[in-house]
């Protein structure tokens, strides 16, 4: 836990995660972009921006909602999954990517990178999910268009997105 409890007041101190840990963190959602954008063959790692204080950013909202939960919900750890969506949560917050490309039609086409970017995350958490339980994980794709369409428009909050993953998750 990252955080120490300073009086008996219940008034508790936010100790970010060490510099070696938020590098590590970093990278494996640095890693899941290159992994997502590898699929799109319009774009190069050139034409990506990253804002890295946004990504620094999401890393300790996630960390200190993980705290939140031991705290404020009897010790209850997040797992893979919640943790997951907090990311995604955070990701369609702070849009932490961008591409810059001189053709306008290609731009226009990645304008929403950072959704399309958390969709892949989100359904990748709850396949890997559900594989670990041995079922078989598949989505109609006008439920994954309603659910990029979600994440553009709708404002979602940190604990529906949980509940999203977690229902998906349930449904296999």
């Amino acid at each position: 836990m990252s955080i120490i409890e300073t009086d008996k007041k219940g008034v508790y101190t936010y100790i970010p995660s060490d510099q070696e840990e938020m590098y590590r963190d970093r990278q494996a959602i640095l890693g899941l972009f290159h992994e997502y954008t590898a699929y799109q063959s319009d774009i190069t790692d050139d034409d990506i921006l990253v804002d890295d204080s946004s990504i620094s950013e999401i890393l300790i909202r996630v960390d200190k909602r993980k705290d939140y939960f031991k705290i404020f919900h009897n010790k209850t750890d997040i797992d893979e999954l919640k943790e997951a969506a907090l990311i995604v949560y955070w990701l369609l917050k702070f849009r932490p990517f961008s591409v810059s490309v001189s053709l306008p039609e290609i731009a226009q086409k990645y304008v929403d990178i950072n959704e399309r970017f958390a969709l892949f995350l989100l359904l990748g958490a709850v396949k890997r999910a559900v594989d670990m339980k041995g079922a078989e994980f598949s989505l109609k794709n006008d439920y994954i268009d309603l659910l990029g369409y979600a994440f553009r428009y709708w404002d979602l909050s940190k604990e529906a997105m949980m509940l999203v993953a977690e229902t998906l998750y349930a449904a296999f």
